[in-house]
């Protein structure tokens, strides 16, 4: 019976402390401030953005040339935005406009990061962006920003949609990574992905690399085919895991997919 009851305080500690740090585990952002110039892309311009709630945010961008589209991306939850400037200067190169912005917490954001002020967050830009565009508006979720992209999707219908390793929801990773635990009952962090894609049905490009162990290739096939949309196709890397994605192979199909996107 004591050897139960040690046990079982043991469990409640662990579980408490993952509790206590969850925010840190979802949101493990980088939150150095560096600014475009600095990171070596002098054509975006970094706008301080105060939110629905006065919380002053750094948005990277930069317009689109002509009636090009405009890329409105939303970063994973590792690095910063500095850390993106390559993929950035691709878009830029194409001659597509660049929106990015940096969650709270992120890249010299101010705030705390939580799913509720980031959903906000990104809602408030849309409606309040820096710059006007007359092209196609697509919206690049990359990580943890697909479940972003995909929730302002069904608020604010893109032109069409890229998802970089989408997950069917947070609270699922999660459960899967700490089984032991009731995740799945508690935890207020859910991005419940898979339950919005399914009313979406703008075109669709899903990247993800079958070897991706951080989120398991099965949550991008749940979101391809949950996802209604008519126009909708799943590019699978073989040999690409979580953190290699943005190839040669990869960075063709985005360009293609884009380059058919019409307002």
């Amino acid at each position: 019976m004591r050897l139960l009851k040690i046990c079982l305080v043991l469990y409640l500690a662990v579980f408490a402390g993952v509790w206590a740090l969850r925010i840190q585990f979802i949101y493990p952002f980088d939150p150095t401030h560096v600014s475009p110039v600095s990171a070596g892309e002098p054509r975006l311009r970094e706008y301080l953005v105060n939110s629905y709630d006065g919380t002053e945010l750094v948005v990277w961008a930069a317009a689109a040339t002509g009636s090009k589209p405009l890329v409105f991306y939303f970063h994973g939850n590792a690095g910063n935005l500095a850390s993106r400037t390559g993929r950035f200067r691709r878009f830029l190169d194409r001659g597509y406009g660049v929106v990015a912005m940096a969650y709270r917490g992120s890249s010299g954001s101010a705030g705390q990061p939580s799913e509720a002020h980031i959903s906000q967050d990104v809602l408030y830009l849309h409606d309040n962006l820096p710059l006007a565009h007359s092209g196609a508006l697509i919206y690049y979720g990359e990580s943890l920003g697909t479940g972003v992209a995909i929730q302002l999707a069904h608020a604010r219908r893109p032109d069409a949609l890229i998802l970089e390793a989408p997950y069917q929801s947070v609270v699922k990773l999660a459960a899967d990574a700490w089984p032991i635990f009731p995740v799945a009952q508690v935890l207020d962090q859910r991005w419940e992905s898979i339950d919005y894609i399914s009313q979406i049905d703008m075109p669709l490009l899903v990247i993800h690399g079958k070897r991706d162990q951080v989120i398991p290739i099965e949550h991008g096939r749940a979101i391809f085919q949950a996802a209604k949309s008519v126009d909708k196709q799943l590019f699978v890397q073989p040999d690409r895991n979580h953190h290699n994605l943005w190839s040669v192979q990869g960075q063709t199909q985005i360009y293609s997919f884009i380059d058919k996107i019409e307002k």
